[in-house]
């Protein structure tokens, strides 16, 4: 995407024990860690105020993938954004994120350290899927957008482009590896929210609106 990457890593993984053990494990160590990650935005915050990052042609962007979009609710829910700047991102990319649909609304509606903020959703993700199967947190977001949804927010549905496939993990994350490569139109819109600018999300020929009007079909 010819784009420079920080990329924060936190314990998200057990060396031993089941799936189900090991997702409940990495979700405490976003509770944990929240305070950690607040402080990775200040420094962030900082560095857009600075010289180096002056001009408009200069872009700041958060991805969260999977289980990383907690740290978001995690942040609102412990009121972790004040004194963030207004502008602070240009985009926020919620990319299959691994959060309790049902009630997302309710805390992302308080988000407002960003321009936009764009949610991916497969409704056939293999790995979500197992979210809902083995632990008791429900329908996540990233699968299937729980109603009502959030007026920040586009809604991007990958279902008709990715759907189901093996291997599985293409099924989570389709904005690197194969998917991206193989459709266009994938790699189009990622490379459109990862460099800062907006999504037409009213072009005919790659986005069809579903019922809900923030939410999108991405065409494939």
């Amino acid at each position: 995407y010819h784009i420079k990457v920080i990329v924060y890593s936190w314990p998200a993984m057990l060396t031993s024990g089941p799936g189900s053990k090991n997702y409940l494990n990495s979700r405490m160590n976003v509770e944990l860690g929240a305070s950690k990650f607040r402080e990775l935005l200040i420094l962030l915050q900082k560095f857009r105020k600075s010289d180096s990052c002056s001009g408009n042609h200069n872009h700041l962007n958060l991805c969260l993938h999977s289980l990383g979009n907690y740290f978001l609710e995690r942040m609102v829910k412990d009121s972790l954004l004040n004194g963030l700047d207004s502008d602070l991102f240009d985009n926020i990319i919620m990319s299959a994120p691994a959060v309790t649909a049902g009630g997302h609304s309710a805390w992302l509606d308080k988000m407002n350290i960003q321009q936009r903020i764009y949610i991916t959703c497969n409704r056939k993700d293999f790995n979500l899927s197992g979210v809902k199967t083995f632990t008791d947190l429900g329908t996540q977001l990233g699968k299937e957008p729980g109603t009502p949804l959030s007026s920040k927010a586009g809604y991007i549905d990958f279902t008709r482009a990715v759907g189901f496939r093996l291997p599985t993990g293409a099924t989570h994350n389709y904005f690197t590896g194969k998917m991206a490569l193989k459709n266009k139109k994938i790699k189009e819109f990622f490379d459109e929210v990862f460099n800062g600018n907006a999504v037409n999300l009213d072009d005919p020929s790659k986005f069809r609106r579903e019922k809900d009007a923030a939410l999108y079909d991405l065409i494939p």
